[in-house]
């Protein structure tokens, strides 16, 4: 039996996981409208923030937490879950360690959202094997030491080696209604290695969607997603701001293998 007090059985379908009507009947909406939650799916830890979509609840399971999960669109898996403070963040003992060790990224760390703050301890809690929980703990903290720099104007080469910019070609775009800005939603492949990946840009002004198809581009990897609306924005591509505001994206001038690292 579960100790989480919310349990069921869903059909995943997509990215999106919805509440089924006896689950959402029990939820206290009263004091806030962005409840976040904190279970397992099919054993595996998640946390995320439920979210509305056309009068139901829902939340987002990524391919990457699928693959995790050992689930795919079809499947049916087992989810249970509690409702947490919005401000409660489980921050993972190598994390932890890592932050009090170092002034300057405790600094930065402490003046992170809740939010911003779970996006970077989850991956680090969630992966398997120790050297892989080392690597990532090192991310955040180049990330935070990054972070820091930029205040100060001062970087680290350290750290700028930590931030994992790559080529990729766009293979697909498409209209973003649901976006607050006007945006497309583009998918680039990086590579066999990497695989597809896709983001949201607000390249409309000067591009449109043919424009874009077969462009190779440059976006950084390692940075955790990040969630748009109903749309999770897993890498962020990279360009130069215009006087208008508009931007123009970088990327390399000649044609090269898609995953190629830019160092």
């Amino acid at each position: 039996m579960s100790d989480y007090p919310f349990n069921f059985e869903v059909e995943i379908s997509a990215t999106l996981v919805y509440l089924p009507a006896h689950i959402v009947s029990q939820l206290d909406f009263g004091t806030s409208k962005r409840l976040r939650i904190d279970g397992e799916i099919n054993g595996v830890r998640f946390e995320c923030g439920l979210m509305p979509d056309k009068g139901r609840w829902c939340f987002m399971v990524s391919k990457k937490l699928q693959k995790l999960c050992g689930i795919s669109p079809g499947d049916t898996a087992s989810v249970s879950f509690a409702v947490t403070d919005s401000e409660t963040v489980v921050v993972p003992p190598e994390l932890q360690f890592a932050l009090e060790a170092n002034e300057a990224a405790m600094e930065v760390w402490q003046t992170w959202t809740a939010g911003k703050r779970r996006a970077q301890s989850l991956p680090v809690a969630s992966a398997k094997l120790p050297a892989t929980r080392e690597r990532r703990v090192e991310e955040v903290i180049a990330l935070l030491l990054a972070e820091s720099g930029l205040q100060s104007g001062i970087t680290t080469w350290q750290a700028f080696e930590r931030v994992d910019m790559r080529a990729g070609t766009i293979i697909a775009v498409d209209d973003f209604p649901e976006a607050r800005k006007p945006a497309y939603k583009v998918t680039v492949d990086f590579g066999e290695e990497l695989g597809t990946k896709r983001t949201s840009a607000q390249i409309t002004l000067n591009y449109t969607k043919d424009e874009l198809v077969g462009r190779q581009i440059i976006g950084v990897i390692n940075f955790p997603p990040k969630q748009i609306a109903t749309f999770m924005s897993q890498f962020l591509i990279l360009g130069f701001y215009r006087e208008d505001g508009s931007v123009i994206l970088a990327g390399p001038d000649e044609p090269i293998p898609n995953g190629a690292k830019l160092v």
